[in-house]
């Protein structure tokens, strides 16, 4: 087993991609993700009258002039404590972790626009995980659009009901409480799990 066999183990932004994909699959939804970065017409790009651009911390800062915006990034990753497995090598491997993902909101200066947008991103939040049972757990919501990584809990947690106003907008944001894992199914081969 050699390096690259685990690199995309550690590849987070894989789940901000995923979150990306459920905001802008939402039935009835006016979410648009940004042009890719190897499309030669990002540098132009614009969500269009009536949507709502919804990028990632690694897309900012061609898109921090979008109006109005959600942004996310994931941060504050730690394992959580006891989730090892033992690689082939010998080595012990982090195979779980919590970590908080921030969601920036960020609008024209309109008070209305603003908190129903904030609103919008509230009552989507929960839908991330999808239908929650013992035996679909791992294939539904977020985890259908993830190769390596399993998503236990996404919950909402000190939402800002405040409005900032700063450089000609109107800003909030909320946090997001997650866990996560990698899926049994993702191990290299060879790999030992304890």
């Amino acid at each position: 087993m050699t390096f690259s066999d685990f690199q995309p183990l550690y590849d987070f932004s894989l789940i901000e991609k995923a979150v990306q994909a459920c905001f802008v699959g939402t039935p009835g939804g006016s979410f648009v993700a940004p042009l890719n970065d190897d499309d030669p017409a990002r540098e132009q790009w614009t969500a269009g009258a009536g949507n709502i651009a919804f990028y990632c911390a690694f897309q900012a800062l061609t898109f921090t002039q979008c109006r109005p915006r959600v942004f996310i990034g994931l941060h504050s990753v730690n394992c959580i404590t006891g989730a090892y497995a033992v690689d082939g090598n010998g080595n012990l491997r982090e195979k779980a972790w919590r970590g908080q993902m921030k969601f920036g909101i960020i609008t024209e200066p309109n008070y209305t626009l603003h908190t129903q947008l904030r609103s919008a991103v509230l009552a989507i939040i929960p839908q991330i995980l999808g239908a929650v049972t013992v035996t679909d757990f791992p294939n539904t919501g977020i985890n259908a659009l993830l190769n390596y990584h399993q998503v236990s809990e996404f919950y909402s947690r000190d939402a800002s009901t405040s409005v900032t106003p700063e450089d000609g907008s109107y800003q909030s944001a909320i946090s997001v409480e997650l866990a996560f894992s990698v899926k049994p199914t993702a191990w290299p081969a060879g790999m030992l799990t304890t």
